[in-house]
């Protein structure tokens, strides 16, 4: 999991471009956006941010995500 401090978002991002998981877990994106995980879920919910459901788990694609923040999503 990612561990919630700002100055690491930046690079915990980095990170994330050049080995990044398949799936990121909604905290996980919302620490870094730096939001509640409600607004994740808010974002999955109206399809801003497209993610799969595994189960009862929700995941959101890494390529997905990198694409939202870069404006392509």
């Amino acid at each position: 999991m990612i561990t919630a401090t700002p100055s690491t978002s930046a690079a915990t991002l980095a990170r994330i471009r050049e080995t990044p998981p398949a799936f990121l877990k909604v905290p996980d994106v919302a620490i870094l956006l730096e939001c509640h995980p409600s607004n994740v879920y808010k974002m999955v919910a109206n399809g801003t941010l497209p993610a799969q459901r595994f189960g009862k788990a929700i995941r959101i694609s890494t390529v997905a995500f990198l694409a939202f923040i870069d404006g392509e999503g």
